[in-house]
């Protein structure tokens, strides 16, 4: 008999910024004793990853950020396949995780998508089908198969059940936000005539000519 059990993870990465679609790291695993005192190891991963490819990643958006787990949560993406989404396991902050590459609907879902590039970093929640599981001698269970059901980002407000585990949002922009900063600054300061083609985010706008064509 298999049964439902939600983890929460803490947030994920963004990898790329693409005009279709978010293309995101989901540190979803933590290899280890999670919170609620259940213990995932590797080989309990590598057992399951197969079913870890094209798990929805829901959420509910309100007002500037997204709910808990909420039954009418909408689809926002999805998990890739482990045999195209260099799927693996990475250490973040001294402790190790199950990793998979995702995508969110960028076209279709501009607020959630948005919220999602700007914070950086989202908590998320996993929701797995246990299929086989293994008490300790210590009276913990541990969750040795299991299917993957649902991804669920979190709101800022909600804590993670997973201790640790979470999403990283690596915009290229930001990587350049300090030098793209000093740049802007440096036109400004002496009335560069290239500064009034730099837009708020520090990218370069079309030169647009007097007939209007560029």
């Amino acid at each position: 008999m298999s049964e439902i059990v939600k983890f929460n993870c803490e947030n994920f990465a963004i990898l790329e910024d693409d005009p279709r679609f978010l293309i995101v790291e989901l540190y979803f695993g933590l290899i280890g004793e999670n919170r609620n005192g259940s213990v995932v190891l590797e080989e309990d991963y590598e057992n399951s990853k197969n079913t870890i490819g094209y798990t929805p990643i829901c959420g509910k958006f309100f007002l500037n950020d997204f709910m808990e787990h909420e039954i009418d949560e909408k689809p926002l993406g999805t998990a890739l396949s482990f045999a195209d989404s260099q799927y693996g396991y990475k250490e973040y902050m001294g402790k190790k995780y199950a990793t998979v590459r995702g995508i969110i609907f960028k076209e279709y879902l501009p607020r959630e998508a948005e919220n999602i590039l700007v914070s950086g970093e989202k908590k998320i929640s996993i929701e797995i089908d246990v299929k086989e599981k293994e008490r300790l001698s210590d009276g913990k269970f541990r969750f040795k198969k299991f299917t993957y059901h649902c991804i669920t980002i979190l709101g800022a407000k909600y804590l993670e059940g997973m201790n640790g585990a979470h999403l990283e949002v690596k915009n290229p922009r930001r990587k350049y936000a300090k030098f793209i900063a000093g740049v802007k600054e440096m036109f400004a300061s002496q009335e560069h005539p290239l500064s009034k083609y730099l837009d708020s985010d520090g990218t370069e706008e079309p030169y647009e000519k007097p007939n209007g064509k560029t």
